[in-house]
């Protein structure tokens, strides 16, 4: 295989070995609690290094839902920034706050429905609804908490922890 210590790939159908060059490496990326995935297999897992990352600190991820919202007025459409009054104010450092504590709660497996946080993705997506002036619980429902869960109590769980920041 190519992934071991070999790194050779034997191709039986053309009675050929292909050797990697010492400079090619593979990486890969996947997310291991993601409960949907099917999980790799130790023998599998075993062939790679693996590097943890997880989500940005506060301030870092204020900073790329911050970037996200400078670029409101791309539109792949042709509409120009100008067509819409966008809202200067952005709680952004908030809805950071928000999905850290949504996160906690993914983590903490005191919800079953939940099964993650929301991603830097969604933050920056919530933020910008709210920029083109949909109201903030409003936002932070369409954006945020329906991306995550279908599960009523959920939701409801979750409208009461944004209530408690917005």
């Amino acid at each position: 295989s190519l992934t071991d210590d070999r790194r050779e790939l034997d191709v039986s159908a053309h009675d050929e070995i292909l050797r990697a060059n010492n400079k090619w490496m593979l990486v890969a990326s996947y997310n291991p609690f993601y409960r949907i995935q099917g999980k790799i297999k130790p023998s599998t897992a075993q062939r790679f290094v693996t590097l943890d990352i997880g989500y940005p600190n506060e301030d870092v991820e204020t900073s790329i839902v911050n970037a996200h919202l400078g670029n409101a007025g791309n539109f792949s459409s042709g509409t120009s920034r100008t067509d819409y009054k966008l809202k200067e104010k952005v709680p952004i450092k908030e809805l950071v706050h928000l999905a850290n504590d949504y996160r906690r709660v993914a983590e903490s497996g005191d919800s079953v429905t939940l099964r993650e946080g929301p991603g830097t993705r969604l933050v920056a997506r919530t933020a910008r609804l709210i920029q083109y002036g949909l109201p903030e619980m409003l936002a932070i429902e369409t954006g945020m908490i329906n991306p995550l869960t279908y599960d009523p109590e959920q939701k409801q769980a979750m409208r009461d922890i944004a209530e408690k920041l917005f």
